[in-house]
């Protein structure tokens, strides 16, 4: 079995390991089985992988892209959901109540019922991922613009109404929105949106 784009060869591989380019063979970016336990597979997503493949008497190369949905596909249905800002961005909800705090019930796993749910908080400031706000949005851009309305995850539709730029860059550094609180965790006003 060989993988697309992965040095599979015992000789090769056994030079990064000796010439100290990785920190044996259970280093996460090794194709072993130990570097892959250690990279986050699971047994299942690799077993999966293999009775996918299956038994050949022919080499054969399998993509890589493979193997990662084994391994997404066995993760999606066991892993809590989190959300993250990598890039932050802040959000000012200009009609919200200052000083107000509400916890929104969010999902763990909606694969799995049994892992429940959690506390998201919503309040007057709020931080987005900088890629989910453009201020010229190109086409079929379905994140936040100026005049757009938009959903934010378990809570309400906000809608842009302004940005604040930095003076000296030009970027963006502060998007002002307004909220309906009509909408609330997916409910929609009679008027549809």
């Amino acid at each position: 079995m060989n993988l697309t784009y992965t040095v599979m060869s015992k000789r090769l591989l056994l030079e990064l390991v000796k010439q100290g380019f990785v920190n044996g063979w259970d280093d996460p970016r090794m194709p072993t089985i130990c570097g892959l336990r250690r990279r986050g597979y699971t047994p299942e997503a690799m077993r999966s992988f293999c009775a996918t493949i299956g038994v050949s008497k022919v080499d054969s190369v399998v993509d890589i892209a493979l193997l990662e949905h084994c391994v997404r596909t066995d993760l999606n249905k066991r892993s809590p959901r989190v959300m993250s800002v990598l890039r932050p961005l802040k959000v000012v909800i200009d009609n919200y109540p200052e000083g107000q705090v509400e916890e929104m019930d969010a999902i763990n796993n909606p694969e799995d019922a049994s892992m429940g749910t959690r506390k998201v908080p919503f309040s007057r400031e709020l931080w987005i991922e900088q890629d989910d706000f453009r201020e010229v949005p190109p086409k079929k851009y379905y994140r936040l613009t100026l005049g757009q309305e938009v959903r934010l995850r378990y809570a309400y539709l906000v809608r842009c109404v302004g940005v604040v730029k930095d003076p000296q860059t030009g970027d963006v550094v502060e998007v002002h929105c307004t909220y309906d609180p009509a909408t609330r965790g997916g409910n929609t006003p009679t008027g549809g949106r």
